[in-house]
């Protein structure tokens, strides 16, 4: 209690002399010690005021930072609601699109059922059978070509499973493989991708596209640092398809990997 009563007590000093030294100069018994004494004072109290102010803006920058970063925030998470959401309704008009053709040939099927019953036993040289949902092996894999290139994953998924379903040895059957191996690169999903590339050349060796899977099966292994594996997969291309032109670019990054 007395050591509060003293800082009290000092304060008040501090605060009272420059007044009394005012007091004194104004009475004309103010020396040039209280002249210089209330000059220092004054000189502190401008001290004080400078560092509070100082303080004062420094928590008006903070303030001000922590304002900006929840808007950068909310910025970046609707933009990835959006994103989500466009990629859905991808995946929902994909769905009604393969459902309307679905429904198309069930009509069909219905009024030529014994029709489409030979057809499917005996089907003509060189015509593939109906897939699943009706759609025909172009019309899958276009669809599926089409989602890839706007980027929207899931729906290109969807459309290049049917069509290996539906038609596993089409002569578009290496591209839609292929096709599907980078949806999975679309969503990040690299060791799914890397299997799918590889089944590329192992379902169909004497594609063309062979020996680009095996490549690009290479590269994604070496930029997740799993030498060995690029290593074998370069090491197919060169050997396998030693006159394509992934095979150069295969020996270029066994270069550089020894």
């Amino acid at each position: 209690m007395k050591a509060v009563e003293l800082k009290t007590t000092n304060r008040r000093g501090r605060l009272l002399a420059p007044i009394a030294c005012v007091v004194l100069i104004a009475s004309g018994c103010a020396t040039k010690r209280d002249i210089r004494d209330l000059q220092m004072e004054l000189g502190r109290m401008r001290a004080q005021q400078d560092s509070l102010h100082q303080e004062v803006r420094r928590q008006n920058m903070l303030l001000a930072d922590s304002v900006r970063g929840g808007a950068e925030l909310v910025r970046s998470t609707r933009a990835q609601l959006s994103n989500q959401i466009r990629q859905l309704n991808d995946v929902v008009i994909a769905m009604q699109q393969l459902l309307g053709q679905t429904q198309q040939r069930i009509t069909e099927l219905r009024e030529r059922a014994e029709a489409a019953q030979q057809q499917q036993q005996q089907p003509p040289a060189g015509q593939p059978p109906a897939g699943a949902g009706g759609a025909t092996a172009e019309e899958l894999y276009r669809a599926g070509a089409t989602k890839l290139q706007e980027k929207s994953a899931t729906a290109a998924r969807l459309a290049f499973e049917q069509f290996l379903t539906s038609y596993p040895t089409h002569e578009l059957a290496a591209d839609a493989q292929f096709g599907l191996a980078e949806t999975y690169v679309l969503d990040d999903e690299l060791e799914d991708a890397v299997t799918n590339f590889v089944r590329v050349a192992e379902a169909y060796p004497t594609s063309d596209r062979a020996p680009e899977a095996l490549y690009r099966a290479g590269r994604i292994s070496e930029d997740r640092n799993r030498r060995t594996d690029a290593r074998t997969y370069y090491q197919r291309v060169v050997q396998r398809y030693a006159n394509s032109d992934s095979a150069r670019l295969a020996r270029d990054r066994l270069n550089r990997l020894r």
